[in-house]
């Protein structure tokens, strides 16, 4: 079957989905200048070529030109959300109250341990990256198996493999590569708020791939998102709670914006 064909197969479903109520809406109100930063964000030219190499492309937010707009029925969304833990007590090891440094390194090496396993699954994407993760190697490959809604349909398994591309005591960051089903940036930290309180979060910028395979699932794509890292902020609050630690739910953003209006804030870098 030629792309044309594909093309009007696609734009025909399109219109059938959103006649059926389900359009995919966007807000053209940006929330802020917090995700300007993870737009914007490109890996260095030596590990985005280390993975190309490995047959896993780096996948730019830019590049997403998604069917989702092929028909000009559906505005082109771009994910921004915002999943935060607060901490009003530090948690404890052995009788020492941990540094902000200490507790987010113990949870990225006990990263795998915070999803459900019917929402996602955390693993090196190669034995041999197993090491890179432990020791913060910008440019090793890792992978998440990640469950979601089809619209309509039952959960299927989704393969999202991310590469890490920036390594700080305070933050790191993954991008996505390969035939992960968005492409975007996704930061974890821990940073101190302007009442001197901590707070653990991750925050994330993508868009779906551009795919006719992605684009009758972008719902469930985001929602399954959404599910999983709303589980991941309450795993890592009972992990800090476990240790003595006090923590409540910081305030959370989660929704599909126009990416019209974020490219207009951040056109692509030259």
């Amino acid at each position: 079957m030629n792309k044309s064909r594909v093309l009007v197969i696609i734009q025909f479903l399109q219109l059938i989905f959103v006649l059926k109520g389900h359009s995919q809406t966007c807000n053209p109100t940006i929330p802020g200048a917090d995700w300007d930063a993870l737009v914007a964000f490109k890996p260095a030219n030596s590990i985005a070529t280390s993975a190309g190499s490995r047959g896993m492309p780096v996948l730019s937010i830019y590049d997403a030109t998604s069917l989702l707009n092929a028909t000009g029925v559906v505005p082109s969304q771009v994910n921004l959300d915002y999943w935060g833990v607060t901490i009003s007590k530090m948690p404890e090891v052995n009788r020492k109250k941990l540094k902000p440094e200490e507790l987010l390194s113990r949870i990225r090496s006990r990263f795998s341990t915070y999803f459900k396993s019917n929402l996602a699954k955390f693993q090196p994407l190669d034995p041999s990256d197993a090491p890179g993760w432990t020791n913060g190697v910008v440019g090793t490959l890792l992978l998440f198996r990640i469950q979601f809604q089809l619209v309509p349909g039952p959960k299927v398994e989704r393969l999202a493999p991310v590469m890490l591309a920036h390594s700080r005591s305070t933050a790191w960051r993954f991008v996505t590569v390969g035939n992960h089903p968005v492409s975007g940036t996704r930061e974890f930290g821990i940073r101190q708020r302007s009442d001197g309180l901590w707070e653990i979060y991750t925050r994330g910028a993508d868009r779906v791939t551009s795919s006719a395979v992605d684009w009758p699932t972008a719902s469930g794509i985001f929602e399954g998102g959404d599910q999983v890292w709303e589980a991941f902020q309450d795993a890592v609050a009972a992990d800090i709670r476990s240790l003595g630690g006090q923590v409540s739910d910081a305030p959370s953003v989660h929704a599909r914006y126009c990416w019209a209006s974020m490219l207009a804030r951040v056109p692509r870098p030259r």
